[in-house]
């Protein structure tokens, strides 16, 4: 095994070289550990149930994370405000939340007023969803083109 792939399933550099090593009697590969996906299958299955429950709660503690360290580093509460509209990392936080946030205000509408759904209504529900990321492309495009004519128009009037 060269040690491009050895470092591609995570094994340090100096052991990716010796690693599979082969056994003398059958001269077959021998993996002292398993693959990773093979190692992690039991534990993902455990959560996929749950997939936005967990996702939630690491969402939630990425906030947490965040806005405790702009409340250790910054004196005061514009200076925090300041600090999490202005630093890229916190915002991609931040929006992270409010999506979580939509996800969970949407399957809470969707129970209440719907119940749990259908396997037919879900895949046709899988189905629609391209067209309406289609329009979103669409009018996220739009939007620059709006954009685009306004500042245009401001040149040709400047």
């Amino acid at each position: 095994m060269n040690g491009n792939v050895g470092r591609f399933l995570g094994m340090p550099a100096f052991l990716a070289t010796r690693w599979p090593r082969r056994s003398s009697e059958s001269r077959t590969c021998v993996w002292p550990m398993p693959l990773p996906r093979q190692f992690l299958q039991p534990y993902i299955s455990a959560f996929a149930p749950h997939r936005v429950f967990v996702y939630s709660i690491i969402s939630s503690a990425a906030l947490l994370a965040v806005i405790a360290n702009a409340l250790r580093n910054h004196s005061n509460f514009y200076a925090v405000a300041v600090f999490l509209s202005k630093s890229n990392g916190t915002v991609l936080v931040l929006a992270n939340f409010c999506f979580v946030i939509t996800i969970i205000l949407g399957r809470l509408l969707q129970q209440i007023f719907f119940g749990p759904l259908r396997s037919q209504e879900v895949e046709r529900l899988y189905d629609r969803m391209c067209f309406a990321l289609m329009f979103g492309v669409l009018l996220f495009t739009k939007c620059f083109h709006w954009l685009l004519s306004d500042r245009i128009e401001w040149v040709c009037y400047s």
